[in-house]
């Protein structure tokens, strides 16, 4: 007749099945969430970026907007 304890140990112990059915879960739960987060990088970076494109198109009313470019007015920091 086996012992009260080796009867305890048994019933607690974990089975390498439940281990890997834990494991997969957690991997398919951190794959769902990387796709989640590429999925939400592209979709605010196309927003982004559609936004910055329509604030540096000139305003269609602005009377002093010219197609030509800027003037260059030499380097941009002093020279000493």
């Amino acid at each position: 007749m086996p012992s009260f304890n080796s009867q305890r140990q048994s019933n607690r112990s974990i089975s390498r099945s439940e281990i890997i059915g834990t494991l997969r879960v957690k991997v398919l739960v951190l794959l769902a969430l990387l796709v989640a987060v590429a999925f939400y990088l592209e979709w605010s970076s196309d927003a982004n970026q559609a936004e910055f494109i329509s604030a540096t198109k000139p305003s269609a009313s602005d009377p002093n907007h010219s197609d030509a470019a800027p003037l260059y007015h030499g380097p941009y920091f002093p020279v000493f």
